[in-house]
């Protein structure tokens, strides 16, 4: 699981990694060379890495109640940092699920059950003891600087029902053959800043995946939101079909049952759809509507159909309750 850091290597997210050589010629009489090392990245899902307390949060709570406006600046953390770890002396455990369900390599977006890690451990006679250091192999490091982009793209791993069971388990550590050891599947939450770089990627490959299968859509694509917050977006991008698709990597078969919504439709570009849900939200409150907590866009027309965003037209449903 340890990877080096070098060129080529995937990089998630719109990462960088840079490793330069300079030639000098320093002062000398004796006609002096020198070869100068550059090197310039980030650090979070590049290469191996370790994750501290302080990397991820719930909006701005972190780790035991911990507020970043009162821990985190510009220069790094003033708690929770992953300098305070220290060396982590354990027995470890590496859990291989792939060769526990006989293949290479999970597919992408394939969600590691707790079925899989405990008929994995009784494969390999292991019984997890407290204070282990966990590691999940799925296989997904095979695609390391040979499918750089299937590799990014998404990934399998653990969901909620496994982390909770490892928590139980009181390990001292957890790690993983993947660039983020959760599931990685259409069903996305990402920050907002980030829904340029995974939404068009998204569409392409359930394009990609149908073309394959021979099935065209028989609408426009639509974002079923399952949350909406002000710092991130919980959602999954589809495309209606006319029969059912073999489930292919983080492409999966959904079903949308009938239900009640409140529906309109906005014309224009997509930077002005918060706005635009702005007033529906107003216009449904005061017309004493019960909204239920997710929502979906169905984009009739866009850029796949027209350059010009004054034509665009985008279908705003929010299911309603009672």
């Amino acid at each position: 699981m340890v990877r080096h850091y070098e060129s080529g290597m995937p990089l998630f997210g719109g990462r960088d990694f840079k490793l330069l050589i300079g030639q000098d010629v320093p002062p000398s009489k004796n006609h002096l060379t020198a070869h100068i090392d550059y090197v310039s990245t980030e650090l979070g899902q590049v290469g191996t890495q370790l994750d501290g307390l302080g990397h991820v949060g719930i909006g701005d709570i972190y780790y035991n109640g911990n507020n970043r406006k009162d821990f985190a600046s510009r220069t790094g953390l003033k708690k929770l940092g992953v300098e305070n770890a220290g060396p982590f002396i354990t027995r470890g455990v590496m859990i291989d699920v792939a060769a526990y369900k006989g293949v290479e390599r999970l597919n992408s977006g394939y969600e590691v059950t707790l079925a899989d890690v405990k008929g994995a451990l009784a494969r390999q006679d292991v019984t997890l003891r407290e204070g282990d250091s966990v590691f999940l192999r799925t296989g997904w490091a095979q695609l390391w600087m040979k499918d750089n982009a299937t590799h990014i793209k998404g990934e399998p791993g653990w969901g909620p029902e496994v982390c909770n069971w490892l928590v139980q388990q009181k390990p001292a550590m957890t790690g993983c053959d993947t660039w983020g050891c959760d599931v990685v599947s259409n069903h996305l939450i990402i920050p907002r800043a980030e829904m340029m770089h995974v939404f068009g990627p998204a569409i392409e490959e359930l394009v990609a995946t149908l073309s394959a299968q021979g099935m065209p859509p028989t609408g426009s694509a639509f974002a079923h939101h399952l949350k909406m917050s002000p710092d991130t977006f919980d959602f999954e991008v589809g495309f209606t079909t006319a029969a059912p698709i073999t489930p292919t990597g983080r492409v999966k078969l959904g079903h949308w049952p009938a239900t009640k919504v409140a529906r309109t439709v906005y014309h224009g570009p997509y930077d002005g759809l918060p706005s635009a849900w702005g007033e529906f939200d107003a216009w449904m409150k005061a017309n004493g509507l019960a909204q239920a907590e997710d929502l979906w866009e169905h984009y009739v027309t866009g850029p796949h159909s027209s350059p010009d965003p004054a034509t665009w037209r985008t279908e705003l449903n929010r299911p309603l309750v009672g």
